[in-house]
């Protein structure tokens, strides 16, 4: 089994770009076929966008309390709505992207991939709201998440002889992103 191989292309950032400014609208269009080499490299784009707006968000010195905070005022302002945030992906998601989950629980984040996604678009839509982009700009945003993608997909076969049997097993197969 080879590791998944993306080509990225500044096109692809057009979704994002859009969804960074509030423009909602095209959200439909990520329930594309999962299979598509241009739907893979804009929801790689998503979950690196995601990645760096956490970063950016709890930076380093980040508590686990702070991201428990960060999820349930998440989940509150939601309303009646809060029951399509799962908790405890939204909190192992963010602690992912902040590099402190342990390799055995990371591979079970895709076994639900409809909270999975949830957890993305929701998440990255209240940093969206708190002003993560910054004062350098939407396009340093999108140049910074476009440079994470590309090392994270040029680092993949590196590591993929010891993370792709334990994730494999948990991706499901021939399934797209629903619920976004």
């Amino acid at each position: 089994m080879e590791p998944p191989k993306v080509e990225f292309r500044h096109e692809d950032l057009e979704l994002l770009r859009r969804f960074m400014v509030g423009d909602m609208e095209g959200l439909a269009a990520l329930e594309g076929d999962p299979e598509d080499a241009r739907m893979q490299a804009v929801w790689w784009l998503f979950i690196s966008a995601f990645t760096v707006a956490v970063r950016r968000r709890f930076g380093e010195s980040f508590t686990r309390n702070a991201i428990i905070e960060f999820v349930a005022e998440l989940r509150i302002s939601m309303g009646k709505d809060r029951d399509e945030l799962d908790p405890k992906v939204a909190e192992d998601w963010i602690r992912n992207a902040l590099d402190n989950l342990p390799l055995e629980e990371q591979v079970l984040l895709p076994k639900n991939l409809d909270a999975l996604v949830s957890a993305t678009l929701f998440i990255l839509e209240r940093l969206r709201d708190e002003g993560i982009v910054g004062e350098a700009g939407l396009d340093a945003f999108l140049q910074e998440t476009m440079d994470y993608a590309k090392e994270v997909n040029e680092r993949l076969p590196s590591i993929w002889d010891e993370v792709g049997p334990l994730v494999q097993p948990h991706i499901p197969q021939g399934e797209g992103p629903s619920g976004a």
